[in-house]
C-alpha cells in the first residue's frame, strides 16, 4: 500500500467586525496537500488545535511546547483543498479558550490533522501567532506565569522558576509527584491553568494528570507516567489567566 504524506499551509483570518461583547474565537484556515503537492479536495478531516507557549529547559536547552488550550474540529476540505474553522468554537479537550492570557505573552498554535478520520493525527505543525485580535488581548491584560519547571523521575528539579517544591511518593510505582508552591500573591488557585508536557517522549508514551487540588500552602498538582519511570522527565507550566 502506498503511504500518503500530507502537509498543510496555514494562515489566519481575524474578523474585523466590531462586537458589543468580546468574541471568544477567531477564524483559521489551512490548505491541505499530499507529498506530491496535490490538493486534498472535498475530503472530511479531523483537526486538533492547541494554543500554548514555547519555553526552554535543560542543559543544553530544549524547547518545549506547553499547550494551555486544546480543542478538536470535524470539517471538510473544499474543491481547493481548503478548510475553515473558528478557533475557540471547537470541542474542548483541555483548558478554556476564554482564559488564555493573550496580553504580554507570545503564543503558538499547533495544528494536527487526521485526514482519514481514524483518530490518528498524521500531520503536525506549530506556528507563531503573529497577531491576536485586539479585543481578546485587551480582555486579558493582567496575566502572568505563576511557576514552571523541569523535573526528573527522582523528583529532582532540573530547571525552573525556583518558587515551587516537589515531593515524590511511592504510589503508582513511584510515578506520582506533587508540585506545590505558596500562594503569596492572592491568586485564585481554582482559576490557574496547568500544562504538563513530556520532556523526552521516548521514555514513555502517556503522561496522565492524576489530580489538581488546593492545599493550605497553595496550589498542588499530582501526575504520573504509565510506563517505566527510569529517565523520565516532564515539564510543567502554571499561568494565572486573570
Amino acid at each position: 500500500m502506498k503511504s500518503k504524506h500530507l502537509f498543510v499551509l496555514f494562515f489566519f483570518l481575524f474578523n474585523a467586525t466590531l462586537f458589543c461583547q468580546v468574541p471568544q474565537s477567531f477564524s483559521y484556515q489551512a490548505v491541505v496537500r499530499n507529498s506530491t503537492n496535490e490538493l486534498i479536495k472535498n475530503s472530511p478531516v479531523k483537526i486538533r488545535i492547541s494554543i500554548g507557549y514555547y519555553m526552554a529547559f535543560g542543559i543544553p536547552p530544549q524547547l518545549t511546547f506547553f499547550p494551555v488550550y486544546t480543542e478538536t474540529h470535524q470539517t471538510t476540505t473544499n474543491e481547493n483543498g481548503l478548510f475553515s474553522l473558528m478557533v475557540g468554537g471547537g470541542t474542548p479537550v483541555s483548558g478554556r479558550f476564554d482564559t488564555i492570557p493573550w496580553s504580554g505573552n507570545t503564543f503558538y498554535i499547533k495544528t494536527e490533522i487526521d485526514p482519514a478520520n481514524t483518530g490518528n493525527y498524521t500531520i503536525s505543525s506549530i506556528s507563531k501567532i503573529l497577531s491576536v485580535p485586539y479585543a481578546l488581548r485587551a480582555e486579558r491584560s493582567d496575566n502572568g506565569i505563576v511557576a514552571y519547571g523541569l523535573i526528573d523521575s527522582d523528583g529532582t528539579v532540573l530547571a525552573g522558576s525556583g518558587n515551587f517544591t516537589v515531593q515524590k511518593t511511592s504510589l503508582f510505582g513511584g510515578g506520582l509527584y506533587y508540585v506545590s508552591w505558596n500562594n503569596t500573591s492572592g491568586i485564585d488557585n481554582n482559576k490557574l491553568i496547568v500544562s504538563i508536557t513530556p520532556y523526552d517522549t521516548a521514555s514513555y508514551t502517556t503522561l496522565y494528570t492524576y489530580s489538581c487540588r488546593i492545599t493550605d500552602q497553595g496550589f498542588m498538582v499530582s501526575f504520573y507516567a504509565n510506563e517505566q519511570l527510569m529517565s523520565v522527565k516532564f515539564s510543567f507550566l502554571v499561568i494565572n489567566p486573570y
